[in-house]
């Protein structure tokens, strides 16, 4: 039966003597590895320490980019398959923060490791891991190693508010930008996305069209998005000149960025009761759209009409269930449902008064869209008569296109 290592049977680090390691080289990233820290020195270094101590190298691991900052996935296998072998009893490293950086993490992993007979060893830090002292000075380095993480991490914050506050976006540019560098500065200018895009807040604007069909129009111009990005977008500050970020709390600064559309168009987009979510109201043929949820999965039910046949039909919007039904027996279950409630007398006047209110409501909404295509309406009658009166005049003739009206 094979032995396994076990904390009471642990050796001595000085009283090894038959010493195998299991080397193992990172860098963050690929910066790193272009400077003094790259996976070769570290290589290298390792090498040379264990020819001179006597350590038998008998597998390498790593040599890629993963931070220490966390216990990542190279190196949580390296653990797991190094505790499994039963030959290393050394994990040799450059230095402890390429071993990690995570503090306390390490310091519990050495633990873990040393417990089976495994030490850590770095070829460019001495210590020694038999004594308290060695092992103090081991966790004081994970310890300052995470420390130093944080520091920098603190810096780079304060870097990246103080660039914000300037007005200089840092990060990755939204759609419709580009980030060019002019000398030491970087600037965000509009590209041909954007010039696109800018459609979507003057439709928005001016014809308070919905989310849907801007997504089609632009499609239809060669750029394609999806609504919730589109949503998104209008809400973003950014295209009118402002910056906004997590960092800055709920401070809005503002941006040295290329203006997409100007603040009033912007203000003017976001007054629009249906600049966000879309609320689509249920067209006749289907009252009950996503209002009756489907026997099979659970998913709402949506309208369709076959045209060939003229009929239509109720099915389950979830990808893969085949569920439909045919709207005259589907209404005629729901009104045999609605049948079967019976309403007190004494709730028919409030009922009474919260249907009426309802149907005003609606009959309202009716007519203030009613009041705006009757005025669309009126305009384009008066520019194709002006048009009309332009070419009796002789001001313009019939090769001169004029969408479509016919002048003659």
């Amino acid at each position: 039966m094979s032995k396994k290592k076990s904390k009471e049977k642990v050796v001595e680090f000085s009283k090894l003597t038959n010493k195998v390691a299991a080397v193992w080289t990172r860098v963050s990233t690929e910066r790193q590895a272009d400077t003094n820290g790259s996976l070769e020195s570290q290589r290298r270094i390792c090498t040379e320490y264990a020819e001179s101590h006597a350590i038998r190298i008998k597998k390498y691991y790593g040599g890629t980019n993963e931070s220490a900052k966390v216990e990542g996935k190279l190196y949580r296998e390296m653990i797991a398959e190094v505790a499994r072998d039963k030959e290393i009893n050394i994990i040799l490293v450059y230095s402890f923060d390429r071993f990690s950086r995570a503090g306390y993490e390490a310091m519990m992993t050495k633990a873990y490791l040393k417990a089976k007979g495994i030490y850590v060893v770095s070829a460019t830090q001495a210590t020694d891991p038999d004594s308290a002292a060695g092992g103090f000075m081991e966790d004081v380095i994970f310890l300052f190693n995470q420390f130093e993480n944080n520091l920098r991490k603190d810096k780079c914050i304060t870097g990246m508010v103080e660039c914000l506050r300037n007005g200089n976006w840092y990060s990755k540019p939204p759609l419709g930008y580009d980030k060019l560098k002019v000398g030491r500065e970087h600037v965000l200018t509009v590209n041909e996305k954007g010039k696109i895009l800018r459609n979507a807040f003057v439709w928005k604007a001016t014809e308070g069209i919905g989310d849907i069909e801007i997504v089609q129009r632009l499609k239809g111009l060669g750029l394609v998005i999806d609504r919730k990005h589109l949503n998104k977008i209008l809400h973003n500050p950014f295209y009118c000149g402002f910056i906004q970020h997590s960092l800055l709390g709920d401070e809005v600064i503002k941006g040295n960025q290329e203006i997409l559309i100007d603040e009033a168009t912007f203000n003017k987009v976001n007054s629009i009761s249906n600049a966000g979510y879309e609320h689509k109201e249920i067209t006749e043929p289907f009252p009950l759209k996503r209002h009756i949820i489907c026997s099979d999965c659970g998913g709402y039910l949506t309208g369709y009409t076959v045209k060939a046949r003229g009929r239509d039909y109720y099915k389950c919007n979830k990808k893969g269930c085949k569920s439909n039904h045919s709207t005259e027996k589907l209404h005629q279950k729901y009104i045999n449902l609605l049948n079967g409630y019976n309403i007190p007398d004494e709730f028919i006047p409030i009922l009474t008064d919260v249907l009426r209110k309802v149907f005003e409501e609606y009959n309202q909404s009716k007519g203030e869209i009613k009041k705006v295509l009757l005025k669309r309406k009126t305009e384009c009658e008066n520019r194709i008569n002006a048009v009309k009166v332009r070419f009796g005049l002789g001001e313009i003739n019939s090769e001169i296109p004029v969408g479509g009206i016919n002048l003659s």
